[in-house]
């Protein structure tokens, strides 16, 4: 409390001020509690209620935080190694600029996780041996690591979801271990490199064309039978492919990736639900002429290039199947069916779209009808 008149300080309980003698006016001149103090005496006889508003507080605070900070628009930083791009919640690396043959990517740049390796990054550097990516990294950019002609040894994240195109494209690994979590594997990611064996884990899903194409020293491979896309340019020329000597040669979740005989009509077995890319091209004489196809009933997709870009070498092919709309939209706009005779069930949405298109198809119920199936 101070004096109204010399305004020091004096005792609450004064009538008189001690300093000047004049009277003391006790109403006017008492100091108000600071913000501090006020919060914690409400805090103090108000605890539910205080609890609850600071909740609330927080909640607004951390919605605003995700609303505002993941649509920071990103921009370009540098440090002596690398230049990378900040994007409010994570750090992508976007070029590398050190000259170390051991490169060891960082988790972190500030307080900000690495999640990606953008494309380029290290594209054509001749001086990398070995390379650690940090397991916070999930996606590793297109040409990444392409044409790194002395990159022998890589060890990727735990946290790697996919691996895009041309990634290590050319490079000299020699071994090479997928971790679980990786959903795909893009086109040409591993392609013309030097390693001798691999697993695919559960996890992944596709393996685009490809994707260890021209591996000359690739013999083993295990592929999961999670896998539901892959086609026979995936593994082409390496030592494995070459290798198979079954008829039909079906791999991962019953994918169908070739084709190796030679008869005019062709029976896929029951149960491959997907025919991949190219599986119908591998004719010696470009002038034979496939009479009849038969799909079988457990068909569920089918790539657009399944047969050579398209099905003009077919007299006949009988769809027993539904198929994937997206697949039969790819298959009408990139096929001529001129030549060849189009048979599906009637309620299917294959003989639908078909019509729909304008597409001549007959029924299989006439089909069999008028025929019988081969």
């Amino acid at each position: 409390m101070f004096c109204s008149n010399c305004f020091k300080k004096i005792d609450e309980k004064a009538e008189i001020c001690e300093h000047c003698g004049a009277k003391v006016d006790k109403t006017t001149y008492k100091v108000p509690d600071s913000i501090v103090v006020r919060v914690c005496k409400f805090y103090k006889n108000n605890t539910k209620k205080a609890v609850g508003i600071t909740l609330v507080v927080l909640l607004v605070l951390f919605v605003l935080f995700g609303i505002v900070v993941p649509s920071v628009k990103p921009y370009s930083l540098k440090n002596s190694k690398y230049n990378y791009e900040y994007c409010g919640t994570h750090i992508k690396i976007k070029r590398y600029l050190g000259a170390e043959e051991t490169v060891n990517i960082p988790a972190f740049i500030g307080w900000l996780p690495v999640t990606e390796i953008k494309e380029n990054c290290f594209k054509e550097n001749e001086t990398i041996r070995e390379v650690v990516i940090p397991d916070t990294v999930k996606k590793i950019g297109e040409y990444a690591f392409v044409r790194c002609v002395n990159l022998q040894k890589i060890k990727l994240p735990s946290g790697l979801k996919e691996i895009q195109w041309s990634a290590f494209e050319y490079t000299a690994l020699a071994e090479l271990e997928i971790p679980v979590g990786v959903e795909i594997i893009g086109p040409n990611a591993f392609y013309g490199t030097r390693i001798k064996s691999i697993i695919i884990p559960e996890s992944v899903k596709v393996i685009e064309g490809g994707a260890f194409g021209y591996c000359d020293f690739l013999e083993e491979v295990m592929i999961s039978d999670k896998v539901k896309e892959i086609s026979k340019s995936s593994f082409r020329r390496t030592p494995w492919f070459d290798n198979q000597k079954e008829e039909f040669v079906i791999v991962g979740d019953n994918v169908l990736i070739e084709y190796a005989g030679q008869d005019s009509i062709i029976c896929v077995p029951e149960g491959v639900k997907y025919i991949g890319y190219e599986t119908f091209d591998n004719k010696e004489d470009e002038t034979e002429f496939y009479d009849t196809i038969v799909l079988p009933t457990s068909l569920e997709r089918i790539d657009a290039f399944a047969f050579d870009f398209h099905f003009a070498d077919f007299g006949c092919i009988i769809f027993q199947s539904d198929l994937a709309k997206e697949d039969l939209k790819e298959i009408i706009r990139t096929s001529e069916w001129e030549k060849t005779l189009l048979v599906a069930p009637e309620n299917s949405t294959v003989y639908q779209a078909l019509m729909s298109e304008g597409v001549e198809c007959m029924t299989l119920e006439e089909y069999e009808e008028t025929y019988g199936l081969p």
